[in-house]
């Protein structure tokens, strides 16, 4: 289960280290992650790796786009949220690829959800993600 299912849209996502401090890695590894939420300059992922905040960390990201080419994003890790109930982590992730892909990554979302037509819909996110703690609630499911 590791893709968004917004607006009947399905996204696989993968995550692999591009770069510490700098230093490029080659692993040729990537782990699949839950992309929980995307904006134009930060991303929502859930991964079962215990990934540290940390600046010189660069993440690089797949996200598979059904009928289109996959896309290629890079960022860091700005927060972490861990689990209590079960071994899972919530992370933001600051996009740091150029302005335009992740801009025509979702202009490609809304006009798969309008029907082909090309219009985009600006997107106001309803809390501040600077000064935001991180969702924390997610995980936690009370019977």
């Amino acid at each position: 289960m590791n893709m968004l299912t917004a607006h009947g849209i399905h996204l696989q996502t993968y995550m692999y280290i591009h770069q510490v401090g700098n230093q490029t890695v080659f692993l040729h590894r990537t782990r699949p992650v839950i992309l929980w939420e995307y904006e134009p300059s930060r991303m929502v992922i859930i991964s079962d790796l215990d990934l540290p905040v940390a600046p010189e960390l660069r993440l690089g990201f797949i996200i598979h786009v059904p009928n289109a080419p996959a896309r290629q994003v890079y960022g860091r890790v700005i927060w972490k949220e861990s689990s209590i109930s079960f071994k899972a982590h919530q992370y933001g992730i600051r996009i740091e690829s150029p302005h335009q892909e992740p801009e025509r990554m979702t202009k490609h979302h809304n006009r798969q959800q309008r029907g082909g037509r090309a219009a985009s819909t600006p997107y106001e996110s309803p809390c501040d993600h600077d000064s935001f703690p991180g969702p924390g609630h997610h995980f936690d499911i009370k019977a």
